[in-house]
């Protein structure tokens, strides 16, 4: 069984976070996880948790914690946290960088030296995705993280599953993972398009205007008129 609560690199990343009311979030974890967000019921969840409410209120008040989903046996944790911290002031997006800009500057994000993962483009938002494995007391466990700055805060969502749970889950959340905040980039972009697409309509039609006025002076000019010595 994992540990009662896994923060995988969570912790390094939370240090001088601010607090904050996050964006629309929309995250779907699966229909066999209970499901805990910002402001809800966390009774539930404490339950399977094995810990009481205040103690999970804590956690997830220290942590600012969005979205916290957990089976009932606590082998899969999904959790998303937002926050404004000194990176993601500084970047605002982080799809304002090149893949490798932010593969270098991983670990000053984590705070892990030598952490290495992968850059994924989701619609437009980078994200950066790390996984780390561990093990304590209740066995082996592995951590997928997916982490982006937008609006100048961090999102980080965080996947542990226990050794013999699939791998699945992290994919499945990730793939559901939207926010207002994102939209913002996928909107900024996407109002330049209409722009073109207006552009090119209105140059059609100009270019339809200007052949139908040289054929109809063609034709005018064609037409005998009724003084015409030809007539």
């Amino acid at each position: 069984m994992l540990k009662k609560l896994i923060c995988g690199i969570t912790a390094a990343i939370m240090l001088s976070a601010a607090v904050f009311a996050a964006e629309d979030i929309t995250l779907n974890a699966g229909k066999d996880l209970l499901v805990y967000t910002a402001g809800g019921d966390n009774g539930k969840i404490a339950a399977a948790l094995n810990i009481d409410s205040e103690e999970l209120s804590s956690y997830i008040s220290e942590n600012n914690v969005e979205y916290f989903a957990v089976n009932k046996e606590n082998t899969v944790q999904i959790k998303l946290t937002v926050n404004i911290t000194e990176f993601s002031s500084s970047v605002s997006n982080l799809s304002n960088l090149s893949d490798g800009n932010i593969e270098s500057l991983l670990p000053e994000i984590t705070g892990i030296d030598g952490i290495r993962g992968e850059v994924l483009d989701k619609n437009g938002q980078k994200f950066a995705k790390i996984q780390l494995s561990s093990n304590d007391s209740g066995g082996d466990y592995a951590v997928t993280e997916y982490i982006t700055a937008a609006q100048k805060k961090l999102y980080v969502l965080s996947v542990s599953t226990a050794a013999d749970e699939s791998s699945d889950y992290a994919d499945k959340a990730f793939s559901s993972l939207d926010c207002s905040d994102f939209n913002r980039v996928k909107a900024k972009k996407g109002y330049y398009g209409y722009i073109v697409l207006a552009a090119i309509i209105l140059l059609v039609f100009v270019c339809a205007y200007i052949v139908f006025t040289l054929i109809r002076d063609i034709k005018n000019d064609r037409t005998p008129k009724a003084d015409d010595p030809r007539l």
